[in-house]
């Protein structure tokens, strides 16, 4: 509830309630990686961390940046 009502804002009811469905979910299933260029949400981040400590808000050039840092990390070195 509290999600679905940070996501509206001032909008009518039900208008943001998809978004806040699909993070409720990703956070429910163990949480990690949420992607997505939606700059509402992204101006959420800290607050929809409160609610879901799982999840990590990025967009998909974020997202990449970390699976390449990881990658680096974790390959042989030559």
């Amino acid at each position: 509830m509290k999600l679905r009502m940070l996501l509206r804002g001032n909008a009518k009811p039900g208008k943001h309630e998809a978004d806040a469905d699909h993070l409720f979910e990703a956070g429910k299933y163990g949480g990690g990686y949420f992607l997505t260029h939606d700059k509402r949400i992204h101006k959420l981040v800290d607050q929809i961390k409160k609610i879901i400590p799982s999840i990590s808000v990025v967009t998909l050039k974020e997202f990449v940046e970390i699976a390449l840092f990881y990658e680096n990390a974790n390959s042989p070195n030559p």
